[in-house]
C-alpha cells in the first residue's frame, strides 16, 4: 500500500441571494380628516417584470427529520459531515457529498447555470474522518479523495479538461 500525504482545503460556504417584494395597504390622509382613508380600488401597475436570481452557491446544510443532510439552494439528500465545498478558480462552486448509497456525487456552477447531482463512483464510509476531502493540485485541476468500505483511502483525479480518472488505490492516506 502506498501513503499519500494530504492536504485540507479550507471550506467555504455559499451565500444565498434573494429578492424580497413587500406588499401593504397604502392609506391617504386628508388634511381635513384626522383619520386616514384606505383606498379601495387596487393601485394599477404598469409593468411587471420578472427577475430570476441564481443564487451564489449551493448554500448552508441543514439536517431534516429522516436524518439526512440536504444543500439550501441545491438540495440533494446526503450522509451528514459529509459535504465538501470547493471554490473553482473562476469564483464558481463545486461540491462533493456522499450519498445515501455511499458513492460520491458531484454538483457544480458554470456560466450556463448549475448541474444536477453526478455520481462519481466509488463506495464511501459513514463521513467524518476526511470521507470525502480535497487536495487542490493545479487549479482547475484537482484530486478528491474517498475513504473506502474497506477503511483505505482511495483517490480519483479532474484533469483541468473536466474529464476525471477512475478510482486509484487502496492508499495508506495520511491526513495532515
Amino acid at each position: 500500500m502506498k501513503a499519500v500525504g494530504f492536504r485540507r482545503s479550507g471550506m467555504l460556504m455559499g451565500l444565498l441571494a434573494a429578492g424580497v417584494a413587500l406588499v401593504g395597504a397604502t392609506t391617504l390622509s386628508s388634511p381635513a380628516q384626522a383619520e386616514p382613508v384606505q383606498l379601495t380600488q387596487p393601485a394599477r401597475v404598469a409593468a411587471t417584470t420578472t427577475v430570476e436570481v441564481q443564487a451564489s452557491g449551493p448554500g448552508t446544510t441543514y439536517q431534516s427529520s429522516n436524518g439526512w443532510c440536504h444543500y439550501t439552494n441545491w438540495g440533494g439528500s446526503f450522509y451528514c459531515q459529509s459535504q465538501y465545498n470547493h471554490t473553482l478558480p473562476n469564483g464558481y462552486h463545486q461540491v462533493f457529498v456522499i450519498g445515501t448509497n455511499k458513492q460520491v456525487y458531484s454538483r457544480w456552477q458554470s456560466s450556463s447555470g448549475v448541474s444536477g447531482w453526478v455520481s462519481l463512483g466509488g463506495t464511501c464510509i459513514k463521513p467524518g474522518h476526511h470521507s470525502v476531502d480535497m487536495w487542490e493540485v493545479n487549479g482547475r485541476q484537482f484530486t478528491i479523495a474517498c475513504v473506502g468500505s474497506d477503511g483505505w483511502g482511495y483517490l480519483k483525479t479532474r484533469n483541468s479538461n473536466g474529464t476525471w480518472t477512475k478510482w486509484n488505490g487502496p492508499y495508506n492516506l495520511i491526513w495532515n
